[in-house]
């Protein structure tokens, strides 16, 4: 469904970029498929997705959070919206030199407390 005052042309595929973040799931569950998400390409409105995806984002019972990305994960299988072609594996390499490194959860790099030796 096309959300009302949303931007986008008539298309049968897209492609993009998924900014993955890895710390949270939530990031990536609100981006992509809730009805306000910022990378909600395929114009879904639908407030059952946004109501699962709330309430796993609010669950404090980390194995109950667990199962329900589980569950939005079968859920996606079953109500496909994306289809996802590829996955970037990221690689470190290290200096010995290299001290106090954080490999980021994000795709953004802080490197204020990383030296060498």
């Amino acid at each position: 469904m096309k959300r009302p005052g949303q931007p986008g042309g008539k298309f049968d595929v897209a492609t993009m970029r998924n900014p993955v973040t890895a710390d949270d799931p939530d990031g990536q569950w609100r981006q992509f498929f809730y009805s306000s998400g910022g990378f909600n390409v395929a114009h879904i409105d639908d407030k059952a997705w946004d109501s699962a995806i709330d309430e796993a984002a609010a669950t404090l019972d980390l194995q109950k959070r667990k199962q329900m990305y589980v569950e939005l994960e079968k859920k996606s299988y079953e109500d496909p919206w994306y289809g996802w072609l590829w996955q970037q594996n990221w690689n470190w390499a290290f200096n010995k030199k290299l001290t106090n490194f954080q490999e980021p959860a994000t795709n953004q790099w802080y490197f204020t407390d990383t030296w060498m030796a």
